[in-house]
């Protein structure tokens, strides 16, 4: 589906303009994922502090982008929201490109962030006002596919023995890329009329959306925190060289862009929600605690495997009972769950950085190993019945 009266070859310029604004803006996630040592010795800095730039920073950037989503969308039109979108993040990565001390650096993440979230924000609406649920699928994608190839590209640059700052640069094009594409006339995305005056207070007395919260935290946020530290992790082992660390975490991100399609297929031809929660995170955990016990490329190769697979099972079911957990605030419940899953890489990236400084990388996994599973095992029974869902 594209723009009523609109040729081919916008019809190709739409979809290629759908996945570029998610695979450049997404970029951002894992782009730093790769050049952390390099770039905490150049700036003299700890793993810790690095986790600050790379996750913290950043996905505050984002949730802020999340949280204002509703104000922003009203007041700003969509086609000039998708070119601040670009902009944001080219932005935000030539300063990480040119700075020379960490204030700069921490400026061009928030600034970065930022974008990634009105990407998230404007280009999920333009995607539905322009080709509804199908090209979600592509901008999903787009989604997954520019954090892995971000991560992949970073560990070609550290093997090469290039600047960290060529990691920016590459970034910096890759937000501009969707530039182009985005069609000169944008059709309007008039947001949901639903009452927005005490969300909070319902959405915090609600034992059901706090059960789905944790799972949103453990499903949509933990590869993300894994993008982030997998390459150096694996590399300290010293049976990995950084390019095929890099590949690894591509793969990641690749297994995951495939079984989010295939678990939202599971669960329209009738698969318990129950079952996808709590096998999803049971193999996402199994693969944490693999990664945590053995760093050999084999161990590795199927620890990211498990982790891929477990915890992209649950991400439809995700959506499919965010929009239904508040019944009269569809959009509150799921822009809700969606800015609540940014909150762990703000915290977590951070310390596992600070535990791999002081080579507890192992126990940092398994602690995350056991979150994943706790978050399956609160929604084996699931936060909304499936005899409510529509037919």
């Amino acid at each position: 589906m594209s723009v009523p009266g609109q040729s081919a070859g916008a019809g190709i310029r739409v979809h290629l303009a759908v996945f570029l604004l998610s695979f450049g803006s997404a970029w951002n996630a894992c782009n730093m994922g790769a050049i952390v040592t390099p770039l905490a010795d150049d700036l003299g800095a700890t793993l810790g502090q690095i986790g600050l730039l790379s996750g913290t920073v950043f996905f505050i950037g984002v949730a802020a982008s999340s949280l204002l989503g509703a104000e922003i969308g009203r007041r700003v039109p969509l086609g000039a929201g998708l070119r601040a979108s670009c902009a944001l993040c080219f932005v935000g990565n030539v300063l990480c490109a040119v700075s020379s001390d960490f204030t700069l650096l921490v400026a061009g993440r928030a600034i970065a962030g930022l974008g990634l979230g009105a990407a998230l924000l404007f280009g999920g609406a333009f995607t539905r006002a322009v080709g509804g649920v199908r090209l979600l699928g592509i901008f999903g994608a787009g989604v997954t596919l520019g954090a892995g190839t971000a991560l992949a590209v970073g560990a070609v640059i550290v093997d090469l023995d290039a600047s960290w700052r060529l990691a920016f640069v590459v970034s910096a094009v890759a937000g501009l890329s969707a530039l182009p594409f985005i069609p000169a006339r944008v059709p309007s995305a008039v947001p949901r009329s639903e009452p927005s005056e005490g969300v909070w207070r319902e959405a915090l007395s609600s034992w059901p959306m706090w059960r789905l919260q944790i799972l949103g935290l453990g499903s949509f946020s933990t590869p993300f925190v894994v993008g982030a530290w997998l390459v150096p992790y694996l590399v300290a082992g010293e049976d990995i060289g950084a390019s095929l660390a890099g590949a690894l975490g591509f793969l990641l991100f690749v297994v995951s862009a495939i079984w989010r399609d295939l678990g939202g297929r599971m669960l329209a031809r009738g698969a318990g929600p129950g079952l996808l929660a709590w096998l999803g995170c049971a193999l996402g955990a199994a693969g944490l605690a693999l990664l945590a016990a053995d760093r050999s490329f084999a161990a590795a190769l199927a620890a990211v495997v498990l982790i891929g697979i477990g915890l992209s099972l649950p991400y439809a079911l995700i959506y499919d009972e965010a929009e239904r957990v508040l019944p009269e605030r569809p959009l509150g419940g799921l822009g809700l769950i969606l800015t609540g899953a940014t909150t762990l890489p703000i915290l977590v990236v951070p310390v596992i950085g600070a535990a791999l400084a002081s080579d507890h990388g192992g126990a940092a996994w398994l602690a995350l190993a056991a979150f994943v599973l706790l978050s399956g095992l609160v929604n084996a029974r699931p936060a909304v019945a499936p005899s409510a869902r529509p037919a």
